[in-house]
């Protein structure tokens, strides 16, 4: 059964659904529960003996469904569909497919506990299903102190109450970190300070300070060395 097929096979049980008779056991809201198209058994095309297709669908149960749910559905389908498609195929009971729940994203689509046989789902292999994930509780139809609607609205309510709780704590922080003395002002000036003495290393010569001598030049020592007194010349004073 394809994906498309599953809304499709649901819209015809929904139909006749509204035709079962209004003393039916099964025409309640709380079997209801069970049209869901994610919830909806594999449909194979049924052959015969000499492997020639039929025309007809053969549908078959998932192992894990309660017999309830599965007189629930036996019954809707016993039911002619008040309003047929053009092209309509008849579906017959096959044999049980072996399958696990499924894991449904939507937990208003997921299988209500009424769905799911309890012998199934006590067995070690299978008790991992048993988690909301998996099953979900029934409602007030089937005596639950509350229904799936009500449980998702309050954890809707819950989420976005702490989304928001986070918020105002995350902008309380960024206030309190933009109005301490002092704090960012000191930074930018550092900064500043910093960018201006890069700049003077780069781009300025160094000035010589205010009312001071240029530097005179320093003879070099080798030639005042070489330059000694001569003695030997003639001179006024007698020996």
């Amino acid at each position: 059964m394809t994906a498309a097929e599953g809304p499709q096979k649901c819209e015809v049980r929904e139909r006749k659904f509204a035709a079962l008779s209004d003393d039916s056991e099964f025409k309640t809201d709380a079997f209801k529960t069970a049209l869901i198209p994610q919830l909806m058994s594999e449909d194979d095309d049924e052959t015969n003996e000499e492997g020639h297709l039929t025309g007809r669908y053969i549908s078959r149960p998932w192992v894990w469904a309660s017999e309830q749910r599965n007189q629930f559905i036996a019954a809707v389908d016993a039911q002619q569909d008040p309003h047929p498609p053009k092209r309509y195929t008849i579906r017959v009971r096959g044999e049980t497919l072996d399958v696990a729940i499924p894991r449904i994203q939507k937990v208003e689509h997921r299988a209500r506990r009424w769905m799911v046989s309890q012998e199934w789902l006590a067995q070690p292999e299978n008790q991992k299903y048993d988690v909301p994930a998996f099953v979900v509780d029934n409602g007030k139809a089937w005596g639950d102190p509350k229904d799936l609607e009500e449980t998702i609205s309050a954890q809707k309510r819950v989420k976005i109450q702490k989304k928001e709780v986070a918020a105002r704590k995350r902008a309380k922080l960024v206030d309190e970190g933009n109005t301490k003395p002092g704090k960012g002002k000191k930074k930018a000036g550092l900064k500043k300070d910093k960018g201006k003495a890069r700049a003077i290393d780069v781009d300025e010569e160094p000035t010589q300070p205010k009312n001071t001598a240029p530097a005179q030049p320093v003879a070099s020592t080798s030639i005042a060395l070489n330059k000694t007194v001569d003695y030997t010349v003639d001179s006024d004073f007698e020996d």
